[in-house]
């Protein structure tokens, strides 16, 4: 029997230097501890009943998440953590080989150890062993960090110090996701809906900061208190609440609270049916937006809010095709149309759902989920954007669909109106602005690409991967590569499978003549998305400009793309 045999997911062995304890999800080496998430211990533990063998990403995906449907970077994200753990290096390893196209492999030693010896701290060699580096390496590492930091910084003070944006002078709030207390974990879509409806109709509100889906749903789960949110955003109000339903009976709590000083201002109880769910999200908004500024002894205007539809079915239909969307395979895919198609069926008048459906047939196509041709997606696209926004000309989501199916129909002028629309509409809309920087970086306006992307990051503290990404294509365009690389990076590290942050970054290191390091990229790009080539860029980069596309493919091509 091999050493690795003895390997079991509650009993302790030596990876290196380290040692792992599984039961506690710690691992220790030097008189250092580092804890693990279960899923990363579990992808850890796996590997090391594999040592030496490529594991593919399939079967770590299928023994650690069985039966749940995760995204496909939860398996190389996990990778990640356990190199970060560990003191490992992706493009010098010591621990965990990344096989192209394959999968990994542990390639240290792994060994299981008696009880007596799991008491004893083992002992580190010396950085420069521990490392791996050449010294010009890690030169160039060090240089990178510094650079890095006074570009993050220098983006961190914009962020929280944006000019005309201080919670002192523009109230500020955070809705919080509205928890489900409904016996069936499954209505918590309902309870998703309501916050973010609820996110939508503060944002129409002009003299109001209102943060965006995603940093609100960084606190899901949280037991942070609205003083540490003070202290992490600057916000002057929290608003959070919850749901029960049970049949066709809903119960609504809501609260108001000062940030800064954890003072409850307002709270209600409502009671109502699925039929009046509406007027009580209506109700809601209104008697938030009247409580904040009482507090600060002005009016706020409420405008006049679109539901889109009546009925309480055709929504849940709705909510439940959002959730699906959230999940980027096939299946997920399939699920969208699917919920989308019933809420239609429902209410054909239901305008927010044309304009969520023209969004999933480009994504469909773009992702290879669907068996439309492009230009069939694209027609088909265009025909239910057109149709959300003949039935309602209010909801600022409508026309950030319609903007982003005329920007991938290469209609630039068309695109960037819509968008102009959905910001205009909701002046705290950080998607909107995120899709103008968009826009601006395929029209060759890196300028203004970094303008929309820090105002979309400032209403969007804890963004997703999409912002560093467009900030470093932006920095790409502009011939400022070093920033480029340091914003990429963080995209890479929020999503490492995105294609996008790795293509560029292939094209900014073989700027700055940093040949490895760009064919590391094209390595990464092969193991998730083997089909890309150079002939292909048009299709993915919607540039305006081909003379845009000519650049960033002859870098690619000298990074070691094909063609």
């Amino acid at each position: 029997m091999s050493a690795s045999e003895n390997i079991e997911p509650s009993r302790t062995f030596r990876v290196g230097e380290w040692l792992v304890e599984p039961g506690s999800g710690r691992i220790h080496a030097n008189g250092e501890e580092v804890k693990l998430e279960p899923k990363v211990m579990e992808v850890l533990v796996y590997l090391a009943k594999h040592p030496g063998e490529v594991v593919s990403h399939e079967s770590l995906e299928a023994e650690i998440w069985a039966g749940t449907v995760v995204g496909y970077g939860s398996v190389p994200a996990s990778i990640i953590k356990i190199r970060k753990a560990l003191g490992d290096d992706s493009r010098s390893p010591r621990y965990i080989e990344t096989v192209s196209k394959r999968g990994y492999r542990l390639i240290m030693p792994v060994l299981p150890v008696s009880g007596d010896e799991a008491m004893r701290k083992p002992t580190t060699p010396g950085a420069g062993e521990k490392s791996g580096f050449s010294s010009r390496r890690r030169r160039r590492a060090a240089l990178y960090a510094l650079s890095g930091l006074v570009v993050l910084l220098g983006a961190f003070a914009y962020v929280v110090n944006g000019p005309g944006h201080s919670a002192s002078q523009v109230p500020s709030v955070l809705v919080l996701p509205f928890k489900n207390l409904g016996d069936d974990p499954r209505e918590e879509h309902l309870s998703d809906g309501i916050t973010d409806d609820l996110i939508t109709d503060l944002s129409r509100i002009g003299s109001l900061r209102v943060m965006a889906r995603q940093t609100s749903y960084y606190y899901k789960n949280s037991h942070a208190d609205p003083g540490e949110i003070f202290r992490q955003l600057r916000v002057s109000y929290i608003v959070e609440g919850s749901v029960r339903k049970s049949g066709r009976h809903i119960r609504v709590n809501v609260q108001l609270s000062n940030a800064e000083k954890g003072e409850s201002i307002w709270a209600d109880r409502i009671d109502t049916d699925t039929e009046n769910l509406f007027d009580v999200q209506d109700r809601l908004t209104r008697d938030v937006v009247k409580e904040v500024y009482a507090t600060l002894s002005k009016n706020g205007a409420v405008p006049r809010v679109s539901r889109g539809t009546r009925s309480f079915d055709a929504y849940d239909a709705f909510l439940v095709g959002q959730r699906h969307a959230q999940d980027r395979s096939r299946e997920g895919y399939e699920q969208t149309v699917k919920a989308y198609r019933r809420a239609i069926g429902i209410d054909a008048n239901y305008a927010r759902v044309y304009g969520a459906m023209a969004v999933t047939m480009i994504r469909g196509f773009r992702y290879g989920w669907s068996d439309l041709s492009q230009v069939e997606a694209r027609e088909r696209a265009l025909m239910f954007a057109r149709k959300a926004v003949a039935l309602d000309q209010s909801t600022p989501q409508i026309y950030w669909s319609l903007g982003y199916v005329h920007l991938h129909r290469h209609e630039y002028d068309a695109a960037e109106k819509a968008a102009r629309k959905s910001v205009a509409l909701s002046p705290s809309y950080a998607d909107g602005y995120a899709l103008l920087a968009n826009i601006a970086n395929w029209r060759g306006k890196p300028k203004d690409a970094q303008r929309y992307v820090t105002r979309a990051m400032e209403l969007n503290p804890y963004y997703s991967f999409q912002y560093p990404s467009t900030l470093g294509t932006a920095y790409y365009q502009e011939g400022h590569y070093q920033e480029a690389v340091t914003a990429l990076k963080e995209a890479v590290k929020r999503n490492p499978t995105a294609l996008n942050p790795h293509l560029y970054l292939a094209a900014a290191y073989t700027e700055l003549g940093l040949g490895e390091e760009a064919a590391w990229e094209i390595n990464e790009i092969d193991l998730n998305h083997s089909d890309t080539r150079i002939s292909e860029l048009a299709a993915i980069l919607p540039y305006e400009h081909s003379s845009d596309i000519d650049v960033i493919a002859n870098d690619l091509r000298k990074a070691g793309m094909l063609d």
